[in-house]
């Protein structure tokens, strides 16, 4: 069979090369992967499942934040942004048949829009998006010079960004969110006083640093820095 290699696939001739792919991939008894895009609207089977797969990120970021005669706190900045990579041998059974509509076919799903599933173990569910592929070929037909053999490696990544749903256009009116404790109006910054608060611990929650007690106090006009008012609204300068 001769193939053409061009950059892109139509969905009508995906769907009759598939079924044509489908019958000789039956011949291979080797456990297979399938990779299908949402709403199932293009399906690949890869002829040899992966053996060896690479799982990384799989574990939450962490921040360090100083904090002023403290030791630096472990903030949790980023949560894990899970990759699988693996390499997929792309062959037929006889190897003199062209694998290029197998590279076109995973490089058209590399290039949609859409996310994808991948079928191969239970650790590998979700939705993903490829974020890398690359090809790199190992034989070749005599005379035609089609790739008969190749090797493509693919990074999946995590898909989080679900679609939203966009609702239709309504005359309600929303609901305003709620104040912040720390407004901002005309660049400068305010803090309303909550049960318990000193200008220490404000101090410390600003500037990392009670002693600068003194600078909350001397922007507010504030004498006694014992007597401040729940719900009292401070400004809170700059360093």
């Amino acid at each position: 069979m001769t193939t053409t290699f061009v950059t892109s696939i139509t969905q009508e001739a995906w769907l009759a090369q598939n079924a044509r792919e489908d019958k000789t991939n039956d011949a291979i008894k080797h456990p297979k992967m399938t990779i299908v895009a949402e709403h199932n609207k293009y399906r690949f089977t890869v002829p040899y499942a992966p053996k060896s797969v690479t799982y990384d990120n799989q574990a939450p970021v962490y921040t360090s934040v100083d904090r002023y005669g403290m030791e630096p706190l472990e903030v949790r900045s980023s949560p894990a942004h899970n990759q699988i990579s693996m390499d997929l041998m792309l062959a037929r059974p006889d190897r003199q048949h062209s694998v290029e509509w197998m590279m076109r076919a995973l490089r058209t799903l590399a290039n949609t829009s859409l996310r994808v599933v991948i079928h191969l173990g239970p650790f590998d569910s979700g939705l993903w998006r490829i974020s890398s592929l690359s090809f790199s070929s190992t034989e070749r037909k005599y005379g035609t010079n089609e790739i008969t053999r190749a090797t493509a490696s693919v990074t999946f990544t995590r898909a989080v960004d679900p679609r939203q749903n966009i609702s239709p256009v309504s005359n309600k009116k929303h609901k305003q969110p709620p104040k912040s404790d720390n407004p901002k109006r005309h660049g400068k910054r305010f803090y309303n006083v909550r049960k318990g608060d000193t200008l220490s611990a404000i101090a410390v929650r600003f500037y990392h640093d009670s002693r600068q007690w003194t600078r909350i106090a001397k922007a507010n006009n504030i004498a006694n820095p014992d007597l401040i008012k729940v719900g009292q609204q401070i400004n809170i300068p700059a360093l």
